[in-house]
């Protein structure tokens, strides 16, 4: 019996097919990564690796396992300042 060399390789069945992440606060398996948040856009949870639980609902960094709530609030404050200096700067150039 000749093997078919175009065939497709098969895949081992026992393997998951992607990587799950494991939510660190209550060990469910199943955790999303969020395509846009309030306080991030679109960049926010890629910047920070943000995944949410879909049981527990909260949030935290894939790659360490720890909250990113330190990391929100500097983002949103850094943005709060600088929109406060572009705003000097528009009102003192006028």
């Amino acid at each position: 019996m000749t093997q078919n060399p175009y065939q497709s390789p098969a895949a081992d069945p026992t393997q998951p097919l992607k990587p799950t992440i494991i939510c660190p606060f209550c060990g469910y398996h199943e955790c999303r990564s969020p395509q846009w948040t309030i306080w991030g856009g679109v960049i926010g949870p890629k910047l920070l690796h943000h995944s949410v639980c879909q049981r527990c609902d909260r949030g935290f960094n894939r790659k360490t396992g720890r909250s990113n709530l330190a990391w929100i609030i500097a983002i949103q404050v850094i943005g709060f300042v600088l929109g406060l200096v572009f705003a000097a700067i528009l009102f003192v150039a006028r």
